[in-house]
Parts: structure tokens; C-alpha cells; sequence
């Protein structure tokens, strides 16, 4: 589904809050979702919201709360204090706005720069994680956070051509297709310098908790990894976790599994990389299915 303009949003949006109006300002089109940038007049006071609405049809099927789940996720961390958006609406099946939709204040900060992290950049990302992973979500208490899963866990994992020979793929896909450790901490499952915003080196927004769940604190870890070996090196992934070890002093409980776990789940984004994306990602997974195996 493609939208260009969201009137039936904008018009629920603007009955929920009791404004006066509402101005689009921008619209991003992504591939399971639209996320709007407005401005909301609201006693003659102007207020920057950000309306995400849940366009994937499939996804909805798979999981009709995942709107409930990342309000609820939200809320969690908000009222313990961490830097994240306020919930001002929702719509979880779409029934009002067209959509599954949810409303929330925009925040704002800085994109993290192109160059290669910091030590001290990546000392913030490591606390600012462990910070999330503090938080205890209760059974029944603060809404029904899902127990992890790695990510595309439905499909099965496709080889890509650049693995065509890989010796260690089958091993790989038997240890995503298990059962993953228990864990009972917040997640925010999809946590990489692309989903916060900073100011200098530290972090001051927490942003798109859509696929947050209830967990081990090390499939964050992994996620994070991913993303920051293929946007920048294998060091700077090495630096990260030694980094979020140090903070937490959970050297004992962290395995190369949740590497695997979160490369495997992002195999069918995989598919056509680079040569060199495709050669660092391959080293990536051999080296741990041997730790694992």
C-alpha cells in the first residue's frame, strides 16, 4: 500500500487531540510503514507530533497487537525516566484512522555522524542499552510485551548467492530455527545508532520500539553488532560489546549465538550486498557458529 497523504489520519489525529489543526509537513514512505511529520496547533500553541501508520498487511496478520506492543514498550521506559516519546494516540486496529496508527511527540537531536564511533559514542550506546535492559516488564502489568523471537523467525532462511558454498550455513540455520533462551528484560529489538538522536556524543532519544519484546538483554547486543559491523567494521562491533560488558559485567552470559540469531533474521535483507558487505558478513557468522559449535 502506497500513501502520499494521510487526510483520514490527519483527521482522527486532530479529533483525538482536540486541536485546532493539523499541518503535514512530511511523509516517509518505508516499506512496512508511513510515518508523518506534523505540526499540531493546539491552543493557538504549535507542537511537533509524529504519526506512524502500519501499511504492511502481512505483518498486521502476523501480529494484530504490534501497535499495543510498542505503545506499551514506550510507556515502560518513559515512566522510568529514559529519553523516549510521549504516547499521545492510538488507533491498534485501525478501525478509526485507517490504519493501525500511533501518535506520539517528536523529539528532538542529531543523526549520528558518518565517521567511525567514538570510544565515547559507543560507551553511550552501551549505557543507554544496559539502561533499557534495567527495565522489568511485569506479566499483565505493563501491557503484553511478546517473548523474543529473532527477527523473520516465519520464514525459512533463504542461502544467498554469496553463501552459496558457505560451510558454515546449515550449522547457522539450526541454531536460528532453536528455541532461544528465556529472558524477562525490555527489548528493544531493533537498537542501532539509525533509531536514536543525539546531542554530541550522547544519546537523547530512543526511537521505533515497533518490534520490542520481553527477553535476554544479549539479543539487543547482537542486533546492534549486526548493524554497526555493516555500517562500519567488525572492530567497531568488538568495541561496542566490550564496551556493554564493561558496563553491565555480563561477560559470562553473552555467546556468538545472538550473533547468529540476529544476522540469520535479517538474511532476507541480505539477499544482493556487496562483495565486501557480503565477505565481512560471511566472516562475521563463520567465526560465530565455530565459537558456538
Amino acid at each position: 500500500m502506497r500513501v502520499t497523504s494521510l487526510p483520514p489520519v490527519l483527521k482522527w489525529v486532530r479529533q483525538q487531540l482536540q486541536a485546532e489543526d493539523v499541518i503535514e509537513e512530511r511523509i516517509l514512505q518505508r516499506r512496512s510503514c508511513v510515518i508523518a511529520f506534523c505540526q499540531l496547533v493546539r491552543d493557538r500553541v504549535s507542537v511537533e507530533i509524529v504519526i506512524r501508520v502500519i501499511t504492511d498487511v502481512d505483518w498486521v496478520r502476523r501480529e494484530p497487537a504490534l501497535i499495543r506492543t510498542e505503545a506499551a514498550a514506550i510507556r515502560i521506559a518513559h515512566s522510568r525516566g529514559l529519553p523516549v516519546p510521549t504516547v499521545l494516540a492510538l488507533d491498534p486496529t485501525g478501525d478509526r484512522a485507517g490504519g493501525p496508527t500511533i501518535v506520539m511527540s517528536r523529539l528532538t537531536g542529531s543523526v549520528i555522524p558518518p565517521e567511525t564511533p567514538t570510544r565515547r559514542i559507543l560507551m553511550n550506546l552501551a549505557g543507554t542499552l544496559a539502561a533499557i535492559h534495567d527495565l522489568r516488564p511485569r506479566d499483565g502489568g505493563d501491557g503484553q510485551l511478546p517473548p523474543y523471537q529473532p527477527h523473520d523467525f516465519h520464514l525459512t532462511p533463504r542461502r544467498p548467492q554469496w553463501a552459496t558454498t558457505a560451510p558454515w550455513w546449515d550449522d547457522a540455520v539450526d541454531i536460528y530455527r532453536s528455541e532461544a533462551p528465556f529472558g524477562t528484560a525490555l527489548l528493544h529489538r531493533d537498537f542501532r545508532p539509525e533509531n536514536l538522536l543525539f546531542n554530541g556524543s550522547r544519546v537523547v532519544a530512543i526511537l521505533d520500539w515497533t518490534h520490542a519484546r520481553r527477553g535476554v538483554p544479549s539479543a539487543d547486543v547482537g542486533i546492534c553488532r549486526l548493524n554497526l559491523l555493516l555500517r562500519w567494521s567488525r572492530r567497531t562491533a568488538d568495541r561496542f560489546l566490550e564496551a556493554y560488558l564493561a558496563i553491565t559485567e555480563a561477560r559470562q552470559e553473552w555467546s556468538a549465538l545472538w550473533d547468529i540469531y540476529a544476522a540469520m533474521g535479517m538474511m532476507s535483507q541480505f539477499q544482493l550486498v556487496g562483495k565486501r558487505r557480503a565477505g565481512r558478513l560471511g566472516r562475521y557468522l563463520e567465526d560465530a557458529v565455530s565459537e558456538v559449535s
